[in-house]
């Protein structure tokens, strides 16, 4: 990862990183065993206390193909956390093996705009698409302040 690693650690099932890159945080979640939004909602609380702007930029990193739980409840809730953080747009990298997370991303971004959340929320093949993709995007929103 392109960057400065700040911070790390680990909740159940899921191991995290937070890298400086361009004054952005990209906050790298990877999945370890089976996840719901009571292992995500930890990550987000803890990675919005440093997130310095309104943009958030996320890996999640579950490649191994691990249960994902995230139901429309928790597209909801995940969202609301980041409003109340100040978050206006999210920028997401999805590594899964999991067939039908397509239409989990279609059902997400649908709520992000439900939400008033900018969501620009991708699927990639591997770990070095995904950062390809996310340091692409802070340059971008970096060139649109």
């Amino acid at each position: 990862m392109k960057g400065q690693l700040i911070s790390s650690g680990s909740f159940a099932n899921i191991n995290h990183e937070t890298w400086k890159y361009n004054g952005e945080h990209i906050h790298v979640m990877k999945v370890t065993g089976p996840i719901n939004r009571a292992h995500r909602v930890p990550f987000y609380y803890l990675t919005l206390k440093t997130n310095p702007s309104s943009d958030y930029f996320i890996i999640l990193d579950n490649q191994r193909g691990h249960e994902d739980d995230f139901s429309y409840d928790d597209m909801i809730t995940i969202s609301d956390i980041l409003l109340e953080a100040g978050i206006k747009r999210i920028y997401g990298a999805i590594i899964t093996r999991e067939s039908g997370y397509e239409n989990i991303l279609k059902l997400a971004r649908a709520v992000a705009k439900l939400k008033t959340l900018e969501s620009h929320t991708v699927y990639c093949e591997n770990m070095t698409e995904a950062e390809n993709y996310i340091h692409a995007r802070i340059e971008i929103a970096i060139k649109n302040r």
